[in-house]
This record gives C-alpha cells, sequence and structure tokens, in this order.
C-alpha cells in the first residue's frame, strides 16, 4: 500500500500503480523465476520447522526483508518485478477462468441471491470492512482507495482465488503480498478470537 504524506496539508494524491517495464529478456526473467524460486523453497523450509505461520507468509516476509534492507543488486531486483509483471499478465486470465470454472456452484450461487437476507449480510459485510479498513488506513497516512482494498475487500472475498479476482479487477496485483498476509494472518487472529468468544456467547445464553 501506498503511504501519503504526513505532512502534506493539500488532497490525498490518487493512487499510483508502480511503473511496468514494456519489455524483458529471457536473461531477466530467468533470473527473476530463479530468486522467486529460492525465496518460495525458503518459505516452505522455515514453513516446515517453524509452523506458527504459513510457508508462504515465510516467503512473503522473507522478500520484504530483501526488499527493505536492500539486499539485492538493482538488476536482480528488476527482473524479479519483470517476472511478476509477466506471470500477472499471462497466467491470471487463465487463472480467473479455472477459478469461475471449478469453484463457482452457479446452483449455490441462484439460490443465495433467492434469500434477501443474505444479500444484505453479503452488502452490509463488504461495506462495512471496506469502509472501516480504509478510513483506518488514511488516519494513518495510507492510500483510502488501496487501504479500503486490502485488508477490506480481501477479508470478505473467497481467498486465494478471491484475492486475485478482487485485485485484478481493481487493478492492484502489486498488492498480492498484502493481501495473501491478510488471509494467513489476518484469518487465523479471526478463528482465534472467535474461539475465546464462543464459548462467552454460549455461557451467556
Amino acid at each position: 500500500m501506498l503511504p501519503l504524506d504526513c505532512c502534506s496539508s493539500g488532497p490525498h494524491p490518487e493512487p499510483a500503480v508502480p511503473p511496468k517495464n514494456e519489455a524483458s529478456s529471457f536473461i531477466a526473467l530467468g533470473k527473476g523465476l530463479l530468486f522467486a524460486g529460492a525465496l518460495f523453497i525458503f518459505g516452505q523450509l522455515v514453513g516446515s520447522f517453524v509452523e506458527v505461520l504459513h510457508p508462504y507468509a515465510w516467503t512473503i516476509i522473507a522478500a520484504a526483508a530483501v526488499k527493505i534492507f536492500g539486499w539485492l543488486p538493482k538488476d536482480i531486483e528488476e527482473s524479479t518485478a519483470d517476472w511478476g509483471d509477466m506471470v500477472g499478465a499471462t497466467m491470471v486470465p487463465a487463472l480467473l477462468v479455472g477459478v469461475s470454472i471449478s469453484y463457482i456452484d452457479m446452483g449455490e450461487v441462484v439460490t443465495s441471491l433467492s434469500n434477501p437476507k443474505f444479500i444484505v449480510l453479503t452488502v452490509a459485510t463488504v461495506l462495512i470492512s471496506t469502509l472501516t479498513s480504509g478510513f483506518l488506513g488514511w488516519l494513518m497516512k495510507f492510500n483510502f482507495v488501496e487501504a479500503s482494498i486490502t485488508p477490506g475487500l480481501v477479508m470478505a472475498d473467497t481467498g486465494g482465488s478471491g484475492d486475485v479476482a478482487v485485485l485484478s479487477a481493481a487493478n492492484r496485483m502489486h498488492l498480492m503480498p498484502f493481501a495473501a498476509l491478510t488471509n494467513r494472518l489476518g484469518g487465523a487472529l479471526v478463528l482465534f478470537v472467535t474461539s475465546l468468544l464462543v464459548p462467552l456467547l454460549a455461557i451467556a445464553s
């Protein structure tokens, strides 16, 4: 997500999408694939020993640490960005088609749409989560739109496949690491809090 200048007194700037290269060489894409694979293997290894977090979350944390501390040479960093752009441009459309065919049960969709309570609850969940996360992000000097998308809309989608659908529709695929952490860490936190509250609700009832 893009932080805003905390000292600016004017209107908040429009969200900016990171620039993309028009073309990349096969060597650059190979470097990006190699480093992405190394990060993935690292996340799987750490996740197998430290099971507190999902291996994918460890991969994202490692990538963030490499970026924050500037451990990568500039050319390899650009190569990994080119690889990510290529994957997003070529594989996301096919992934969305596969997700829509394999994961969406049209019979359940029609049944749900015939239930007014379900529609009201769904709309209320999306609006409340989106506006709340956007407002809290705005208070912390993040862009309102991107804070609304992640974790707002991401929290209300169907997991990893829903993240792809939401971010591709919003043209914010570069927020995928934030969306993945929102699902892994946020989902675990929700389950933990729910497990604490359910016994209390049972006692109260």
